[in-house]
């Protein structure tokens, strides 16, 4: 599955999933998702640079 956020941008790039700090757990009768998964990025470009630079931060925070 790729990952939207990257996709808006141009990126060829695979949902992490998971490791996201945007992903929203799944639950006993839902599977997790993206939690951008209903937001229109393609039409949000500033937006989405925006999330890729705040989850890059998330993921540097996370592996100190």
């Amino acid at each position: 599955m790729p990952c939207r956020i990257e996709g808006a941008l141009g990126h060829a790039e695979a949902c992490p999933g998971e490791s996201c700090p945007f992903w929203e757990a799944g639950r006993a009768t839902r599977r997790g998702r993206c939690a951008f998964a209903k937001v229109d990025l393609d039409s949000n470009h500033d937006v989405a640079v925006l999330l890729v630079q705040v989850r890059r931060m998330l993921e540097a925070a996370r592996a100190r």
